[in-house]
């Protein structure tokens, strides 16, 4: 036996141990439907403990299981674990929009997932039954404490990776104090308008590029007017509107920190540049605040469910795959939690071992993650890593470098017990449920 049959083979033999001990550490999930009972997610709770964070992530955007499960296992959480609140990768501003609505504000989830998820979000029709069930639920009488839903990916971002409405976050600002004090931020308003009329002709991208100086000043005349008069904002407003309106100024920053690294024109290329991973590491740093501003926002009794890519709710480093051009591996947003909230944040990734009709074909490598777990003949699991500590070989195993699945046709390299906590497993993936444009229940 020699070449790639040798190396399946010797694949094989090491994972040995992990699947031996995975087979009476598992736990089989029924279904990602919501449609079932909720006795097979008690386990996989129970393994959350008290942490006020937990970071889901899925294999690829897209695909309809992690969506569903995402959806089912928040009801779940919201019923017998006390979460009060989502947050998905997505824009911060736009989100409001959406939060508004689950608190019993106008508009219909279809349109306003359509409108206000970014990054194509807003065609899946499971992302509309979440926002519906969410409004739902908080109309309920009796509910103690209404549930919130947040955007913690950096504002102004389309369909297609480009940043083409990026000064919504400072438009969003202005508005903000025009509406809450239009007589005395009158005179800020006049001061800040030569900058709003710049922005108007070049756009923001602009504006982080090669007006770099004329943006400080905006920002920063918006922070000291904020810092200053914030008792009386919060008056004439509300606390919880304050507070919005002065994170989507730091959002503002966020998104000029971020377009003023980019290597290419503004919407010229997708392809991936050496020095790109600075991009990453910014936005990672960006969502990894705006998780934490959530986290207050909810007070200390609220808990949070963050839901995101894979390669982003990770602890570790993007390695592998498309992303080895990188000259610097980026550090990711779960990381970036890990060292800010440690035992109080908990990562379940979401692994899928091959793809169904509709989307691109590929299925698990020899040597990855998916494959050692698609060895056990479960269609869905969970597994906590942690308790492999107990199994020296299994432990031993999870410790070394394994590739994983992403984006359905590429992978990333993973050291699997520091990237995650828990692994849900899925045996195959199909393509979201593309929305209409309209609620269908």
């Amino acid at each position: 036996m020699g070449g790639a049959a040798a190396t399946a083979a010797d694949a094989n033999a090491t994972a040995g141990a992990l699947v031996a001990w995975a087979r009476s550490a598992a736990s089989p999930l029924r279904t990602v439907e919501t449609r079932a009972g909720h006795a097979d997610l008690a386990p996989l709770a129970a393994a959350l403990g008290s942490a006020p964070v937990v970071a889901l992530g899925e294999p690829g955007h897209g695909a309809h299981q992690p969506l569903a499960f995402r959806n089912r296992l928040f009801r779940y959480l919201v019923g017998h674990q006390g979460f009060t609140a989502i947050a998905l990768e997505t824009s911060f501003t736009e989100a409001r929009e959406i939060d508004d609505f689950v608190m019993g504000g106008p508009g219909d989830a279809a349109t306003l997932a359509k409108r206000d998820l970014t990054w194509g979000f807003g065609s899946y029709e499971e992302n509309v039954r979440l926002i519906q069930w969410m409004r739902d639920y908080n109309a309920r009488a009796g509910v103690r404490r209404k549930l919130h839903f947040y955007g913690i990916d950096m504002s102004g971002a389309n369909d297609d990776a480009d940043f083409t409405h990026a000064d919504v976050a400072v438009r969003a600002v202005d508005r903000y104090l025009r509406q809450t004090s239009p007589q005395y931020s009158q005179r800020l308003t006049t001061a800040i308008a030569p900058e709003l009329s710049l922005m108007d002709r070049v756009g923001y991208w602009q504006m982080a590029r090669q007006h770099e100086r004329a943006l400080n000043g905006l920002l920063q005349s918006l922070q000291t007017y904020l810092v200053a008069n914030a008792p009386a904002l919060r008056r004439a407003s509300s606390a919880v509107d304050y507070d919005w309106a002065a994170h989507n100024l730091e959002v503002a920053r966020q998104l000029r920190d971020f377009l003023r690294l980019q290597t290419a024109l503004e919407g010229t290329s997708t392809a991936i540049h050496p020095l790109d991973y600075r991009l990453d590491n910014a936005r990672e740093a960006a969502m990894a605040a705006n998780v934490l501003w959530a986290l207050r926002e909810e007070g200390p009794h609220g808990r949070l469910l963050v839901f995101a890519h894979d390669a982003h709710v990770m602890n570790g480093r993007t390695r592998g795959g498309m992303w080895r051009v990188y000259k610097e591996p980026p550090v990711m947003m779960g990381a970036r939690l890990r060292a800010r909230l440690g035992a109080r944040l908990v990562i379940i990734g979401t692994l899928a071992a091959h793809n169904g009709p509709g989307l691109p074909s590929g299925r698990a490598t020899p040597g990855s993650v998916e494959a050692a777990l698609g060895s056990l003949g479960l269609p869905l699991l969970a597994l906590d890593l942690r308790k492999a500590r107990e199994n020296s070989g299994a432990n031993a195993w999870l410790h070394e470098r394994r590739p994983i699945r992403m984006n359905f046709d590429t992978q990333l390299d993973v050291v699997p017990a520091r990237a995650f906590d828990i692994i849900i497993f899925i045996d195959r993936v199909t393509p979201a449920e593309v929305s209409a444009g309209r609620l269908s229940r």
